[in-house]
């Protein structure tokens, strides 16, 4: 399905809404470094944010053991991960995630049964 909203940060806000619910205990996984509007909605929401680390020495992106290692440190302070934010091109490190980075993040939703959210907002604004 397609949504449109009047921008980005509506439709980030909207899809939370969605997702997050009244226990404290639903959780978001979001990129760090990010782009403060998704911390700033959970929280406005009353979800809780776990952040997975992006790896500077692998050009910002992120590794399938990173996102098991926060997903099971989640689970174990009794949070449900509900969604999981994928920036690319990320803001504000600028990396662009290879097939191969989308894959792994594809893979780790699907195999979690996590929301992916895909925000590619800047995905025409890359230049050579």
């Amino acid at each position: 399905d397609i949504f449109l909203t009047n921008g980005a940060s509506a439709g980030i806000g909207m899809v939370l809404q969605g997702l997050i619910g009244d226990s404290n205990t639903d959780a978001v996984m979001i990129p760090i470094p990010q782009y403060p509007i998704y911390s700033a909605l959970i929280a406005k929401m009353g979800g809780r944010q776990v952040g997975y680390e992006l790896d500077e020495s692998l050009h910002w992106a992120v590794t399938r053991q990173e996102l098991e290692r926060k997903l099971e440190r989640a689970q174990k302070e009794g949070l449900t991960v509900k969604a999981l934010a994928m920036i690319n091109p990320g803001n504000p490190s600028g990396n662009i995630m290879t097939h191969c980075d989308i894959q792994v993040v594809v893979e780790f939703c699907a195999k979690h049964g996590i929301v992916l959210l895909a925000d590619e907002v800047y995905q025409t604004n890359v230049y050579s």
